[in-house]
């Protein structure tokens, strides 16, 4: 055989074990994820005053992502940036 043929076999060997290995990754994520719940005692991250964003005389909303607290108003979180 020639070294072309041989290199085109082990490049497919590679990009195949790389799909092999991303595929079982993500099923072992998804097997180790636990959703909470229904009767499960969710707990906040302690804070301090002056982390609190300034209150607009509502309530705060906290990140579902990470559990930042933000004003009542925003649309994003501050921390992460995802949809609240």
């Amino acid at each position: 055989m020639s070294p072309v043929v041989i290199i085109a076999i082990l490049v497919a060997l590679l990009v195949i074990g790389i799909f092999v290995w991303k595929i079982t990754s993500e099923s072992k994520a998804k097997k180790t994820y636990k959703p909470p719940v229904a009767n499960e005692k969710i707990t906040l991250p302690e804070m301090k005053d002056e982390e609190l964003p300034a209150r607009s005389g509502k309530n705060l909303r906290f990140c579902p992502s990470c559990g930042t607290a933000n004003s009542d108003q925003s649309a994003f979180c501050t921390k992460c940036g995802a949809k609240l």
